[in-house]
């Protein structure tokens, strides 16, 4: 059974992003996906968020590697008056060497935790996610409706975009 609201290209959608609303509506449900997924031992690797945009820009925005455990501070204090994008180049770059291993790894499926403005203009984790692809391993992320067309031009309209639903995640999953 294909998940409502997907789009699919040939039998098998091998990449989905979870369409979002914004302000971490999304990183709950996430959470509960990698713990499911990790229960129901389906070899899994990548990066999922810890704690989202502070709006009051006082907590960093945190990024867990699903394997390790281990938390990677994302974002850089600017001030309580700035209004530019607090993420950290340098940051994003010590996280994504978890994408890397998950390349070697070649896990069931590789979560990233977000596909956002930075991955939109090819930055970010987005070398890091197409390389992923390339070797066809399947790519779970989250994406604003504000990136879907950016998403799906990511993946050359091979990627699907799936519904805030654990059921219908859990069930995509079920199809790699």
């Amino acid at each position: 059974m294909r998940p409502e609201n997907s789009r699919y290209k040939g039998s098998l959608m091998r990449f989905a992003a979870v369409l979002h609303e914004g302000h971490g509506s999304c990183d709950a449900l996430m959470q509960a996906v990698v713990e499911q997924l990790k229960a129901s031992q389906l070899p899994i690797r990548g990066l999922q968020t810890w704690r989202g945009k502070d709006p009051n820009g006082r907590l960093p925005m945190l990024i867990q590697d699903i394997h390790t455990g281990d938390i990677y501070p994302i974002s850089q204090p600017l001030g309580s008056g700035s209004q530019s994008c607090s993420l950290n180049p340098g940051a994003l770059a010590n996280a994504s060497a978890v994408l890397r291993a998950a390349l070697a790894d070649k896990p069931d499926l590789v979560i990233v935790n977000r596909f956002g403005n930075m991955e939109a203009k090819g930055q970010g984790f987005a070398a890091e996610m197409l390389a992923i692809m390339a070797e066809d391993i399947p790519v779970l992320t989250v994406t604003s409706h504000q990136y879907q067309q950016q998403w799906l031009a990511f993946t050359g309209e091979q990627g699907g975009l799936l519904p805030q639903s654990i059921d219908t995640i859990l069930q995509w999953a079920k199809t790699l």
